[in-house]
């Protein structure tokens, strides 16, 4: 294929992004994020003052929609953002990647990790557009109770509020509208390190496959894998490291014997061929002739050993000539 050429012939300036900017962090950023970013980018050599309504009318967005962006790339650790005593934000810096700003740093050393809960959330913008794009996914309000789950997995978990959008539209999409379901979904992913949008989708893309098929060799439709369930799954591909096509064939075994899916009855077969050394399918066929061969050997040598019907009569030491002299009388 022919390579595309791009020239400049605008004769305007430049605004220079940085490599490690495309390298590390535009993959997973959403477009309007990376808008915001190039658009700091393009007004810092200026030195000027540039406030959220400038930024809103340049990038025809609105002023919370460009201070959640703010926010994420603060996260990130992009940027050090600067706050009045009323709460308004009056001063933007660009750090390079992983540079902490001091003050920031030396808070933080000095004050003891407190749970966060409902109320200490109440004034930030990410956690608040959070719980309004949950109520628009599902369709319904959040109760108090669920507002609390969610602050938990957004304060003191960690999970940003863009990777928290993400699972409850994953969830959603999936057919699982559940508050609890998407708890259980958001500790899963916790547990197993998804900390990103990006891990996420590379999760789902790689290992949803795997599960779905799963569940179409336990005859299961409709719905996406249970928490437990998807556990089980990366357990059996993960931990014990056996190839998927040896998984689904201990499903189908599972249905064949017990006629119904049964995850733990399927994990006992996986843990024989586990400890069997089963790499494939060709291994397991191996591992079930020698079975096979072993059960017949001790019947083969029971028949062997068992008399037929002429040698289990028992010979008598009659005297035959005797008997009859007895029988006839003389």
């Amino acid at each position: 294929m022919a390579g595309i050429y791009v020239k400049d012939r605008t004769g305007g300036g430049a605004t220079v992004v940085p490599n490690r900017f495309i390298d590390q962090f535009l993959p997973e950023a959403s477009g309007e994020f990376v808008k915001v970013y190039l658009f700091l980018l393009r007004h810092a050599s200026r030195e000027g003052e540039l406030s959220l309504s400038r930024m809103a009318e340049g990038l025809c967005d609105t002023e919370k929609n460009v201070h959640y962006a703010l926010k994420y790339w603060e996260r990130m650790g992009l940027l050090a953002l600067e706050y009045a005593s009323d709460g308004s934000l009056k001063g933007i810096g660009l750090l390079e990647p992983g540079e902490a700003p001091a003050a920031k740093e030396a808070a933080a050393a000095a004050q003891p990790e407190k749970k966060k809960d409902l109320a200490d959330l109440q004034s930030d913008e990410e956690f608040l557009q959070l719980l309004y794009l949950t109520e628009r996914y599902t369709g319904a309000p959040l109760s108090p109770q669920d507002a609390d789950m969610l602050a938990n997995l957004y304060g003191n978990l960690g999970m940003s509020a863009e990777l928290l959008e993400y699972l409850v539209e994953y969830c959603v999409s999936g057919g699982n509208k559940s508050m609890r379901y998407i708890e259980k979904v958001a500790l899963s992913w916790h547990k197993r390190g998804i900390a990103s949008v990006k891990q996420a989708r590379e999760e789902n893309a790689i290992g949803g496959k795997h599960t779905y098929a799963v569940l179409r060799a336990f005859g299961i439709t409709g719905r996406s894998a249970a928490p437990a369930e998807r556990d089980m799954i990366d357990r059996w591909l993960k931990d014990y490291r056996l190839p998927v096509e040896v998984v689904l064939e201990a499903c189908d075994r599972t249905m064949r014997n017990i006629h119904k899916p049964n995850f733990a009855y399927a994990d006992k077969i996986l843990q024989e061929w586990k400890k069997a050394g089963v790499r494939d399918r060709a291994d397991v066929e191996r591992i079930e002739e020698k079975r096979r061969d072993e059960k017949k050997a001790p019947a083969k040598r029971t028949a062997e050993k068992r008399p037929n019907r002429f040698h289990n009569f028992q010979q008598r030491d009659y005297d035959y000539d005797e008997l009859v002299k007895q029988i006839n009388g003389f």
